[in-house]
Order: structure tokens, then sequence, then C-alpha cells
């Protein structure tokens, strides 16, 4: 089984307690995460 094969059958959709149990925070989304940490990537940015 291939992983493509793995995720089109659903089989990595766990969802784990990881992220709060090591940060002590809940999880976010990755667009939450770029409009709390601007400058986390504004040197990526044209004139940045």
């Amino acid at each position: 089984v291939t992983s493509y094969e793995a995720i089109a059958n659903g089989e990595l959709a766990a969802v784990s307690d990881a992220v709060p149990t090591l940060t002590g925070r809940p999880a976010q989304s990755f667009a939450q995460f770029l409009v709390e940490n601007p400058d986390s990537y504004r040197h990526l940015l044209p004139g940045g």
C-alpha cells in the first residue's frame, strides 16, 4: 500500500491530542498561524 492509497482510504485521518499535550494550547490551522504571526513569513514577501 502506498501512502497515497492510505490517504485515499482514510487510514491517516486519525486525530491525536499531541499538539495540546506538548504545547499546552489547542491546535490551530496554518492560516490562523499566519494571521497571528506575520513576522514569521514577512522576509518571504516582495520587499520584505
